[in-house]
C-alpha cells in the first residue's frame, strides 16, 4: 500500500471507461459557467445539483502537507445514465501569485459510489470541481469530504476510543518515546469493529515519518509491542480497508521504571497493561553471582514471564530465568563490573505479578 505519495486511490466503484482523464481535462478547459460551491466542512455531506447545461461547481478545502484526506461519493444521478468528473486542483504559488494546477480526477457515475483518498504534498487551500461529462449533462452527486480523526498524544495506560464516520477516513494517534530508555511501547487494542466483513490495519511511523511496521486490526482485540529506536512523537495510523467504517479503543503502555533493586528487600512487579515490563537497576561484579530469589509469581491462566538481565545501556542479553507458578532461584553472572537492567517481561500479553529479591 502506498502511504507517502501525493495520491493514493483506494476504491472507485464507477464505470471509469465512460469518462477518461483526457476527456475530463478538456471539459474543464472549455468555456463553462463555474459556480462557487463554498468551503467544504470535514464530515459534512454535500449534494452538487446541476440543472443548467454547461455548468460546473467548484469547492475549496484546507489541506495540510502529509495529512491524509478522503472524498466519499455516496450517490450520483446524471441524465442519460451519464457521469461527472471530480477534478482535484493543487495550489501553486509563484511570485506572490497562486494558481491552480490539475492534480488528478475520478468519476462520479450514475448509480455508482466512489471513494478517493490522498495525502497532500503541499499545505494550502485546494480545490475540487464537479464537472458533468458533457455540456448537456445535468443531475446531481452527493459526496463527503473528511479529514482524519486526530486523537492527539495519548496518555499512558488510558484507553482512548475513536471512530470513523466517513469511508476512507483514518484515525491518527500519537505517543511519545525515548529511545535511550530501552523501553517497550505497547499498543493495546481492547476493542475493534469495522462492520460486517470489514477490516483495518494500523501503521506505525517514526517521528521522522518513516513507516516501520503494520498491524492487522480485525474484530478481535489485539496488541503490539516494540522498542522505539528514535526519540520523539511516534504515530499510529488506523486505516480501514475498502471504505469500511467503525472504531477501536487503544491504550498505550510504557515500561515501568522501578529504580534500583536493594539487597534482601523483596519487591513485587505488578503488570496490568499488556506488553509492559518492569525494569530494575542492579549492580554486578565480574565473575560474581548475582542471585535473585523469586518467592511468588502469577500470570493468569496459561500466562508466563521471564526475568532477563541486560547491561544498563545495551540490549545484549546476559542471562534469563523462567518465572513459573512456583518459587524459583535465578542466578545471574555479570561479565564485567557495572550497572545492569533486571527486566520482568511477561510473554504474549500476559498480565500479573512476581515477587522477588536480590539475596546478596
Amino acid at each position: 500500500m502506498k502511504k507517502n505519495g501525493l495520491l493514493r486511490r483506494v476504491v472507485i466503484a464507477a464505470a471509469t471507461g465512460a469518462l477518461t482523464l483526457g476527456g475530463l481535462a478538456l471539459a474543464d478547459t472549455a468555456a463553462a459557467d463555474v459556480v462557487n460551491g463554498g468551503a467544504l466542512v470535514s464530515g459534512t455531506a454535500v449534494t452538487t445539483s446541476i440543472t443548467v447545461p454547461n455548468r460546473q461547481v467548484s469547492y475549496t478545502f484546507a489541506a495540510e502537507k502529509g495529512r491524509h484526506v478522503a472524498f466519499s461519493t455516496s450517490a450520483s444521478t446524471w441524465s442519460a445514465n451519464g457521469s461527472a468528473g471530480m477534478f482535484l486542483y493543487v495550489p501553486v504559488t509563484s511570485n506572490g501569485k497562486t494558481t491552480y494546477v490539475l492534480a488528478d480526477s475520478w468519476v462520479a457515475a450514475s448509480g455508482k459510489t466512489a471513494l478517493y483518498d490522498f495525502t497532500p504534498n503541499t499545505t494550502g487551500v485546494w480545490k475540487l470541481q464537479v464537472s458533468p461529462g458533457t455540456p448537456t449533462t445535468t443531475g446531481s452527486t452527493t459526496f463527503t469530504f473528511a479529514n482524519d480523526v486526530d486523537k492527539g498524544t495519548l496518555a499512558v495506560n488510558t484507553a482512548t476510543p475513536a471512530a470513523t464516520t466517513v469511508p476512507g477516513q483514518n484515525i491518527v494517534y500519537y505517543f511519545k518515546a525515548v529511545a535511550a530508555e530501552k523501553a517497550h511501547i505497547s499498543l493495546d487494542v481492547t476493542a475493534s469493529g469495522w462492520g460486517t466483513g470489514g477490516t483495518a490495519n494500523g501503521y506505525i511511523y517514526t517521528p521522522g515519518g518513516v513507516l516501520v511496521d503494520a498491524v492487522p486490526l480485525a474484530s478481535a482485540p489485539t496488541y503490539y509491542d516494540f522498542t522505539p529506536n528514535a526519540d520523539g512523537y511516534w504515530k499510529f495510523v488506523v486505516d480501514p480497508d475498502a471504505g469500511a467504517v467503525g472504531g477501536l479503543t487503544l491504550a498505550v503502555a510504557a515500561d515501568q521504571k522501578k529504580g534500583q533493586l536493594q539487597t534482601n528487600t523483596a519487591v513485587t512487579a505488578s503488570i496490568t497493561a499488556k506488553g509492559s515490563r518492569a525494569i530494575y537497576g542492579v549492580y554486578g561484579e565480574a565473575g560474581e553471582e548475582l542471585p535473585i530469589s523469586v518467592s511468588a509469581t502469577n500470570w493468569g491462566t496459561n500466562g508466563s514471564a521471564y526475568l532477563f538481565l541486560f547491561p544498563a545501556a545495551s540490549d545484549t542479553l546476559i542471562g534469563f530465568c523462567a518465572l513459573t507458578s512456583s518459587a524459583v532461584e535465578c542466578p545471574f553472572y555479570p561479565p564485567a563490573d557495572g550497572a545492569y537492567r533486571l527486566v520482568v517481561d511477561p510473554q504474549g500479553g500476559a498480565v500479573g505479578s512476581t515477587t522477588f529479591k536480590r539475596l546478596t
